[in-house]
């Protein structure tokens, strides 16, 4: 209803009150046009709404799926990038640990760049395989390409003394910047390996370069392998933010606070560019790799990630104009249906509040309005009792929840258990790894973690049969539970494989708790099972340290120690400090 206006006059003009026309008007309208007319509006106000929020959404759920699809494409690139060089580091190594390759690098130069050239040659992407000798000179080069060359200074050598090293390479920052010679594809990876004499002592460093055109290729098959992204480009920057693949080699796309913000981040979505030629862009930080720390951009049109979205609006639209229009003739039949048997209801209703009558009597007209009469006399019977059933529903839902907690508690220690030994299985256990590797990073507190396998378990399954292994399973585990401390955690990690965390615990004391398990477990046989058997254990120990990056490296050096410890002879504790494993023998 429209408020009256007053009539005021100025500079000659009077304004009209609005409502003489409109209330006038309302009074000599019909109820069923009224009706009509507002079952209308409703119509066009629904399709607008509609629209508008099918654009919002549609715009959303598209933006939000292809930008998890941009970071999912950036992520698999730089995953692949990290396993590729991987992978070629590791063929440095063992390489470099050859004991018949030693002599040949450090005193046949024809045989070793032959051997060199052969493997360059069998490796995708590779350039310049190369040893330099203790003092820094290129002895031995694939083609003999900068033999006699001084690597004194230069990142791989000095740290490929050290051990096995994937790094950026020198001549990269040279080549983006536009200072190295044209006409080859240029290093983008170094990797080396330190070559060492029966003592240990580094004679040398065996090296390898990966070039521009193996990550042009990992990211040409990347994109080939997923052919939704054809409207996508896809960018490789190095750790400084400049373009080591893309469309214009050595530039800086982004400023340093936004190469801040992803390398900080890790991987994530935002918009960039125009605002007519507007960017999606995903990216993806090299994790795995910190020592190259690129960054992996995916990118596309928003107009071509968002066409999808505007189809559907436009054809929503379209639908909705014309079921407003079919709604209109609709609405002027069912309003004439639908009004007169209303009003008698209405009627009827407004008695109930006028004489306090307490039961509604029958009103037809139509049968929907026979049931809405129906209904609303069997609503004022159930009245009575609401209340009564409302709180009996309480009580019920309330004893429910009781017993649910219950049974969840229940369950909750059932997933937690290793059911056989009643240790932690290894999905608890590394949940609560996770936060002492946390905690670890916040306070500073150190853990360290053993390693424990069954030497020889196979063979107590072949002879004695499951049970037998089951029972010998169970007593390893008695064994540990009653060697560790009280606040210490023990699980079972796998088969006949255990793993213990102990906190805040120094290199000394993990090594005398490990080798106290291990006497615990040899120096008593297993009876009951054949001739009584005797049953060893192989751990590997390893603490944390500052350099890890998770928790599965920290385990990975007590692995290591383990398989040391296996490797050497069993029935042995192992400990692994910064890589460097030494052997205690029982």
């Amino acid at each position: 209803m429209f408020a009256r206006l007053p009539q005021l006059a100025h500079g000659g003009v009077k304004v009209l009150n609005l409502g003489s026309f409109y209330k006038p008007l309302l009074d000599r309208t019909d109820f069923r046009v009224q009706l009509a007319l507002a079952m209308s509006l409703l119509c066009f106000l629904i399709v607008a709404t509609l629209a508008i929020g099918a654009s919002v959404v549609g715009e959303r759920e598209a933006r939000g799926a292809t930008s998890e699809g941009l970071v999912g494409l950036a992520a698999t690139l730089a995953d692949r990038l990290a396993r590729g060089a991987d992978q070629r580091a590791g063929m440095v190594e063992v390489l470099a640990r050859i004991e018949a390759i030693k002599p040949v690098l450090a005193g046949d130069p024809p045989a070793a760049r032959k051997l060199l050239e052969q493997t360059l040659a069998s490796i995708q992407g590779g350039r310049w395989f190369r040893f330099a000798s203790a003092d820094g000179t290129v002895t031995v080069a694939a083609e003999g390409s900068r033999e006699g060359f001084s690597a004194g200074g230069r990142s791989w050598f000095e740290h490929g003394l050290q051990g096995t090293i994937v790094e950026q390479a020198d001549e990269l920052s040279y080549s983006l910047s536009g200072l190295a010679p044209d006409g080859e594809p240029y290093p983008i990876i170094d990797l080396a390996s330190p070559v060492r004499d029966a003592n240990g002592k580094p004679v040398g460093v065996l090296a390898f370069s990966l070039n521009w055109l193996w990550a042009a290729n990992l990211r040409q098959q990347t994109l080939n392998r997923s052919s939704q992204w054809q409207t996508k480009e896809l960018w490789i920057l190095s750790r400084d933010g400049r373009m080591i693949v893309g469309p214009s080699i050595g530039s800086k796309p982004y400023s340093d606070a936004v190469l801040a913000q992803m390398l900080d981040q890790n991987r994530g979505s935002f918009s960039d560019g125009s605002k007519k030629d507007r960017m999606l862009t995903g990216f993806a930080v090299m994790q795995d790799r910190p020592s190259l720390g690129w960054i992996v951009i995916a990118r596309q049109p928003e107009a071509i990630a968002f066409a999808t979205a505007h189809h559907v609006v436009s054809v929503i639209l379209i639908l909705g104009l014309l079921t407003a229009m079919l709604g209109i003739v609709a609405s002027l039949y069912l309003a004439n249906r639908v009004s007169q048997p209303i009003m008698k209801l209405a009627h009827e209703a407004d008695l109930i509040e006028r004489h306090s009558v307490e039961m509604l009597p029958r009103v037809r007209g139509s049968r929907e309005v026979v049931r809405l009469s129906s209904a609303l006399r069997a609503l004022i019977l159930r009245i009575g009792f609401a209340e009564e059933r409302t709180a009996a529903a309480e009580l019920r839902a309330a004893d429910a929840a009781t017993r649910l907690s219950d049974d969840i508690a229940r369950l909750r220690n059932l997933a937690d258990t290793d059911t056989l030994t009643k240790l932690l299985n290894r999905r608890r256990f590394l949940d609560l790894a996770y936060e002492a590797m946390d905690g670890f990073r916040e306070t500073g507190r150190g853990f360290g973690i053993l390693m424990i396998d069954v030497d020889r378990f196979k063979s107590v399954n072949d002879r004695f049969g499951h049970p037998a292994g089951d029972r010998a399973i169970q007593w390893v585990a008695a064994k540990i539970i009653g060697s560790v401390r009280p606040n210490d955690l023990a699980a079972r990690f796998g088969g006949e494989e255990f793993i213990v965390l102990v906190a805040e615990i120094s290199m000394e004391g993990a090594e005398e708790l490990a080798e106290r398990i291990r006497l615990s477990i040899a120096s008593e046989p297993l009876t009951g099972v054949g001739d009584d058997l005797q049953i060893t254990v192989s751990i590997g120990v390893a603490l944390t340290e500052k350099s890890d990056v998770d928790v599965e490296e920290l385990i990975g050096r007590a692995d290591l120690g383990l398989y040391r410890a296996k490797a050497t002879g069993r029935n042995a504790v192992v400990a692994v400090a910064g890589g460097t494993p030494a052997r205690r023998v029982a």
